[in-house]
């Protein structure tokens, strides 16, 4: 069959994955390697030259399409310069991309690849979102040592305390806009019904200071706000949750999810 071909290759039994394996592992940027770049490789002699006139015409003709500026460097088959050259590949067979592979195989990895972008850059917003996050946390911290500052006769704690346990009515009315500032704030969950008012059941986040916010499809309520339980405390695992749920009757069951906590048992750090 070889005998046959006019195009030959000159990788021997190397083949063209063990090729790509090798063009990658030489490269700094492996993810820009393309099957033609493999292609053309495994097409020249070690000293660089074409195989043969066949090869060197069509080496010259895939160069050409592939470094033009109107064919963009791309793993899609259907138009990068071998298929554009050679024509659609036949069915059970892919240039360049050695034994085994086909072009539905190869359709599916580039879906699943573009999944795996897909998911980066979720990842990414993500960790954007986070940074906001840190920012507030740092805008509330100053604001609360402004106040301390204002107020010198009161401790930090003091000023925390007050302004996680005052009741609503203190707070007057327009829950959002006054308690908005709170959400995405760091805060410890206090026993609500322990004769130790200071007692530390779990670590979290302020998701909600909004009456009218759900937890679990039911309101919050004037009287509480809506956490994400991040951690629990030492001994803490069977506290019983200020309003239980189908999915959640003691803290433990809720680490990782949102509960409704009473705000005056909520201390910010």
């Amino acid at each position: 069959m070889r005998n046959n071909q006019e195009v030959v290759h000159s990788m021997g039994r190397l083949g063209y994955a063990r090729k790509e394996h090798t063009m990658k592992k030489k490269s700094s940027n492996p993810s820009e390697i393309t099957r033609v770049d493999v292609w053309i490789e495994g097409h020249l002699k070690k000293n660089g030259q074409p195989v043969n006139e066949a090869a060197s015409k069509a080496l010259e003709k895939v160069r050409e399409c592939h470094h033009s500026k109107d064919n963009a460097r791309s793993n899609n088959i259907c138009n990068d310069a071998i298929a554009k050259v050679f024509g659609p590949e036949k069915r059970g067979q892919v240039r360049g991309l050695g034994f085994g592979a086909t072009p539905t195989q190869l359709e599916a990895h580039i879906r699943s690849t573009g999944k795996v972008k897909e998911l980066q850059n979720q990842l990414q917003a993500q960790s954007e979102r986070m940074s906001v996050l840190e920012k507030n946390y740092e805008h509330l911290t100053a604001a609360l040592l402004k106040q301390c500052q204002q107020n010198p006769s009161k401790g930090f704690d003091d000023i925390i305390t007050s302004q996680a346990c005052t009741p609503q009515s203190q707070q007057g009315s327009g829950t959002m806009q006054e308690n908005g500032h709170y959400e995405n704030a760091r805060c410890y969950l206090l026993n609500w019904y322990s004769d130790d008012v200071d007692e530390i059941v779990a670590k979290g986040t302020i998701a909600s200071t909004n009456p009218k916010a759900k937890v679990h499809h039911m309101p919050l309520g004037r009287d509480c706000w809506k956490v994400w339980v991040e951690s629990i405390s030492d001994g803490m695992d069977e506290v019983t949750l200020y309003k239980v749920t189908d999915e959640a009757h003691i803290i433990v069951e809720a680490l990782g999810s949102t509960v409704a906590w009473p705000k005056s048992c909520i201390k910010l750090f």
